[in-house]
């Protein structure tokens, strides 16, 4: 899931993927303003306690960072599925 999020970091392909969301009735990846900001975690690990997750915003901005899975600060991520299309 890594490659497949990271893919996005690509703003055309932000604004496609959350276009294609919208049109199948979902909400958009990421939140209405530059200022706020969608966490969601990825399925990748980075290591045995760490996570890939990426953040995001409706504006286009897109970062990848890795988490500590077991860390309750990061209770209020999202889960979104992914896949190849």
């Amino acid at each position: 899931s890594y490659d497949l999020l990271n893919n996005l970091n690509k703003s055309v392909n932000f604004a496609k993927v959350n276009a294609s969301i919208t049109t199948a009735g979902g909400k958009k990846i990421g939140f209405g303003t530059s200022y706020e900001y969608e966490y969601v975690w990825s399925s990748s690990e980075y290591s045995g306690t760490y996570a890939w997750d990426f953040l995001a915003n409706t504006s286009g901005l897109f970062r990848m960072d890795s988490r500590n899975k077991y860390g309750s600060y990061y209770d209020y991520y999202s889960v979104r599925p992914v896949m190849p299309f």
